[in-house]
């Protein structure tokens, strides 16, 4: 079957004007997809898979190839944010992709991560503080986006106090790869997209003259065998690495903790066996997955469930949907803080499976832990405010209670 003879589905679902009810709550639609029409043609000549071994296939595919540069360039013009796109090593193919990676693998290592953990429960205990006195925060502002940048300020080795700017560059980053965005959004992530050039390019320039054990210093001192970054690519992965820590731990640790005040339940398992802590982090991330969605290119006919896509197609890569497929996971919509195995597709796979996943899985098992265990009372403490966006999910506030 090709694209000629993909049927049509049998409803319409426009995925570049989702709209906000289905941001709120995407999984009936996700389930639609999956059941009706597993490989759904959109208008513009894109299509999107949900099912669990459609995804896995897309993600790990030889057919396939993460440079999305004409359709960037369509949608972003050539301004700054295109230049970061096309810039860092998520669109980028081998043997390219293999060298950047290699070079900045050397701050997720197990040992990396060993050496990390201290400086992660000292950050936790830290935010808690004044928290734990006055009894309440707000989620989202005060801890789930305060950890991981100021772990990112202390991977760089600069003040904490740049963790405003850094969390408006992050979300420029991630807003203008969601579907259908308007050209205000570009806009202004080609201003911000200057500002973190300049940032990085000084703090750059910094460690040249000035070396320490930080991140950047790291990076640029590579083995003789190594061929050096450029600086466009320094500049940018760099700016990458800012988002990506950012934006996933943000919004699986806001989106665990409002889980588990639906599921209390699930939350006193935690507490009578804090060991369940490890395998909970991977449910949260199947329950709802912090990046909902991907976007591929073919280089070949892909044969998928329910048709062919052919050569220089797009297709999107549902995970949210593709993580609740009862063709994979016994009891999808049901959350357990103690299912094994669960093999979720949260980072995705293959080649570009998230180099950051070590460290956002460590930063949210002891944030978690720490919320979770001390303070058994907590509940929502007013209306919170999902962010509404169709490519990742979480909140914008979550006014919390801790007694």
């Amino acid at each position: 079957m090709s694209a000629d003879t993909i049927e049509q589905p049998p409803f319409d679902f426009d995925l570049f004007a989702a709209g906000d009810a289905f941001r709120e709550d995407p999984f009936p639609t996700y389930r639609r997809l999956r059941d009706e029409a597993p490989l759904y043609p959109n208008a513009n000549g894109s299509f999107i898979v949900s099912r669990y071994a459609d995804v896995d296939r897309v993600l790990t595919a030889s057919e396939i190839t993460t440079d999305k540069s004409a359709e960037f360039r369509r949608i972003m013009g050539e301004g700054p944010i295109f230049e970061f796109q096309t810039h860092s090593m998520t669109t980028w193919d081998p043997p390219h992709h293999g060298r950047i990676r290699r070079s900045l693998a050397r701050a997720f290592t197990p040992r990396a991560m060993a050496q990390w953990e201290p400086l992660v429960r000292d950050t936790v205990d830290e935010l808690l503080r004044e928290p734990a006195e006055t009894g309440s925060l707000d989620l989202v502002e005060e801890f789930s986006s305060a950890l991981p940048l100021t772990l990112i300020c202390k991977m760089l080795g600069v003040t904490t106090e740049d963790r405003k700017r850094f969390r408006a560059w992050a979300n420029s980053i991630t807003t203008s790869l969601d579907p259908g965005v308007g050209q205000e959004v570009i806009d202004q992530a080609d201003r911000h997209s200057e500002e973190w050039k300049t940032y990085f390019g000084d703090l750059v320039a910094l460690r040249r003259r000035q070396p320490g054990d930080d991140l950047v210093s790291m990076l640029l001192a590579t083995a003789p065998e190594e061929e050096p970054l450029s600086d466009l690519a320094l500049l940018h992965n760099l700016a990458l690495l800012l988002s990506g820590g950012h934006e996933t731990t943000t919004n699986l640790i806001t989106s665990a903790i409002d889980m588990l005040i639906d599921h209390p339940e699930q939350a006193q398992r935690l507490r009578d066996d804090p060991s369940l802590f490890t395998t909970a982090v991977e449910e949260f991330l199947r329950f709802e997955s912090p990046v909902q969605m991907g976007a591929r290119r073919t280089t070949a006919p892909l044969e998928l469930s329910g048709g062919t896509v052919p050569t220089g197609a797009t297709i999107w890569t549902l995970q949210g949907a593709a993580n609740r497929d009862e063709r994979k996971f016994d009891r999808p919509d049901e959350l357990d803080v103690g299912r094994w195995p669960n093999k979720q597709l949260a980072f995705a796979t293959g080649i570009h499976v998230c180099l950051g996943a070590p460290l956002a899985r460590l930063e949210a098992r002891v944030a978690l832990e720490a919320i979770v265990t001390r303070f058994p009372a907590m509940h929502r403490n007013g209306q919170s405010e999902r962010l509404l966006r169709t490519r990742y999910r979480g909140f914008r506030h979550y006014p919390l209670a801790l007694r």
